[in-house]
């Protein structure tokens, strides 16, 4: 019986980088003149979403926005109202050393969000999101079958 050996380069990656960071959203609101007042507040959503990223050197920086949605009920009537805000944030990661061709993988959730109506014009919301980070580095290594 022969045994057939055949070497090639198999890709493998190291991880460099594997993480979590938070980043919290704050929204002091206050209502438009042309805004109902607030009632009952129905519900709050928040989408972290990651809209840019890049790495240079041993940094990698992205812009993080957080879409936030709150819906309520007005005093008059029982129409739903909403408001709707962004914020933007820009973060910075240190990897201790400069990966070569880095596979970067940042994934955004909402971890916790809390709201409330401070009178019948304002709006209060205090939240977190976490972000993971994975960075990559692509490494060939020589494997035999």
């Amino acid at each position: 019986m022969e045994l057939k050996l055949n070497r090639e380069t198999v890709p493998a990656a190291e991880v460099i980088f594997d993480g979590v960071q938070e980043q919290t959203v704050e929204l002091d609101y206050i209502l438009p003149d042309y805004c109902p007042d607030i009632f009952r507040l129905i519900r709050c959503e928040t989408v972290p979403v990651i809209t840019d990223w890049n790495v240079s050197g041993d940094r990698p920086t992205y812009e993080l926005r957080c879409d936030i949605h709150i819906l309520y009920s007005g005093e008059e009537g029982s129409e739903v109202q909403s408001v709707d805000q962004h914020r933007s944030f820009t973060r910075t990661v240190e990897l201790g050393r400069s990966p070569v061709s880095p596979q970067v993988r940042l994934v955004p959730k909402t971890d916790h969000v809390n709201f409330r109506a401070v009178n019948s014009r304002r709006l209060d919301l205090r939240g977190g999101g976490l972000r993971e980070d994975k960075c990559d580095r692509s490494a060939g290594a020589a494997g035999g079958l």
